[in-house]
């Protein structure tokens, strides 16, 4: 069975988790101020739905299609994250990621995929500088979670 999660959902479950931390009944978040979150992922529908909820969340997104849609490749470096896709056509994510090492080495980066025998493929060591998987099925709002779990992880150091 497919689980499907709407924008709505994703909202409700943010707007909640965003009353309780403002509130101080979660302690223990540490809060980026607006980061900015780069998204490669082929599927417009799911870039679609990361760009909305993100910037939600209060975070600046840009989204594209491919690595080849980044232009100038040099903004790579005003990037604090990326979420990138593991099934982008001809090259995967963790091709990406590792071809491109002196950008993406010191951010933060979540590999999502909804196919679960990727996050296996993750922990090769091979797979240099993927910090995090998530499986596409958590729905937007958990996958920046771990963003900004990331981010804040980062920042501490």
């Amino acid at each position: 069975m497919i689980c499907c999660h709407s924008l709505s959902d994703e909202g409700a479950g943010y707007a909640e988790r965003h009353a309780a931390e403002e509130a101080g009944k979660i302690s223990n978040v540490k809060v980026v101020e607006s980061p900015k979150i780069l998204i490669i992922d082929d599927d417009p529908v799911f870039r679609s739905i990361m760009v909305k909820i993100g910037t939600a969340m209060g975070m600046r997104v840009d989204a594209f299609e491919s690595m080849l849609d980044v232009d100038p490749f040099s903004q790579l470096n005003n990037y604090d994250g990326a979420i990138i896709d593991y099934y982008l056509g001809q090259q995967d994510g963790i091709d990406i990621v590792s071809h491109l090492r002196p950008f993406f080495l010191g951010m933060p980066t979540v590999l999502v995929s909804s196919d679960p025998t990727v996050e296996l493929r993750c922990k090769d060591p091979l797979a240099i500088g993927v910090r995090e998987f998530a499986s596409k099925e958590i729905g937007a709002v958990r996958i920046f979670d771990k963003m900004k779990k990331l981010l804040s992880n980062q920042s501490s150091r």
